[in-house]
């Protein structure tokens, strides 16, 4: 069986093929075996799921862009002001 997975790492593709393998056939870690893991280039890929990540104009849109406060603001504890006097 061959299975192909876009990842930025092989240790991370490797860990996608134990969760899809899990999830599709139940099957444990100890019992799948992995013979080999290689990179190849964007012309050999063969499964669409991967290619759809190929053209060099591919651009997602940010959903939801929001603005951070001011470091200032994002204080979470401050010192209280005292009005007592101090006696030496």
């Amino acid at each position: 069986m061959v299975k192909e997975f876009r990842d930025v790492c092989k240790a991370g593709a490797v860990s996608q093929a134990y969760n899809d393998l899990a999830s599709r056939h139940r099957a444990r870690y100890h019992n799948i075996e992995v013979l080999g893991v290689k990179s190849i280039p964007n012309h050999e890929v063969r499964r669409l799921n991967v290619a759809q990540f190929h053209p060099h104009n591919l651009s997602f849109p940010l959903l939801q862009r929001r603005v951070k406060a001011p470091r200032k603001d994002r204080v979470i504890f401050v010192k209280k002001n005292s009005k007592r006097a101090v006696v030496a």
